[in-house]
């Protein structure tokens, strides 16, 4: 229903009255309220796409807007059909998945498990946060088990706009490693309204360069240090 609004008619006011007869009729579910959103984003109104979300979300939202900006951080969910939830990639020559009985602090964790076939460079995971101008850290905890080659996981932030207001990558774990902290600061100017958090692996330049091995990601927060919430 939703849907057919946004890709038809295109009316906000329409897809608004839409949506709050689907909340005020209990039918509101994740499948819808990430599909309105989702319409809410395209048409520039992000902040009302964050607040329906949040709202939407409830308790399950925990800290989200509150003292983070990524939702469902320690992937005690699986992930919901929203921008503002994490999007996993399906890629051949990797396996992306939740991992509940391996996390640093976090309920679980995000598995990907490399099958030493593929010379991939792509985004494992990557999720929308709305944001105000300011100054925020991004954390999260890393392990990896064998991780081949000399590019493993970064983590990469941009501007979902314009990319060349905001475009930062970070990170590089390679091999084993029991369990790393990453901490990285970022500055968001005036401008920027909306970031794309991203898990990626960069391809090397030698073609035949396969990656194999495992690594898990937990905990992962954007707080803000000065401005946002």
């Amino acid at each position: 229903m939703l849907r057919t609004i946004g890709a038809g008619i295109g009316r906000l006011d329409d897809a608004q009255r839409t949506w709050d007869w689907v909340v005020g009729h209990g039918y509101a579910d994740n499948a819808l309220a990430g599909e309105y959103t989702e319409f809410l984003v395209r048409q520039g109104r992000l902040e009302l796409a964050a607040s329906v979300w949040t709202q939407h979300m409830g308790a399950r939202a925990d800290d989200y807007e509150k003292s983070t900006y990524l939702f469902n951080g320690d992937f005690g969910s699986d992930p919901a059909p929203s921008p503002f939830d994490w999007n996993i990639a399906r890629t051949e020559g990797v396996e992306v998945t939740r991992d509940c009985k391996t996390a640093s602090t976090a309920k679980c964790s995000l598995r990907m498990s490399f099958a030493g076939t593929q010379n991939l460079g792509f985004a494992a995971a990557s999720q929308l946060a709305f944001v105000r101008p300011g100054i925020y850290r991004f954390h999260a905890f890393i392990r990896s088990e064998a991780l081949t080659t000399d590019q493993g996981i970064r983590f990469r932030i941009s501007d979902a706009e314009v990319p060349a207001r905001l475009d930062e990558v970070f990170g590089q774990f390679t091999g084993s490693n029991s369990r790393s902290s990453v901490d990285h600061d970022l500055v968001v100017a005036q401008k920027t309204r909306l970031l794309r958090i991203e898990v990626i692996r960069q391809p090397p330049m030698k073609f035949d360069n396969k990656v194999a091995g495992t690594a898990w990601i937990d905990d992962l927060k954007l707080e803000p240090i000065t401005g946002g919430l």
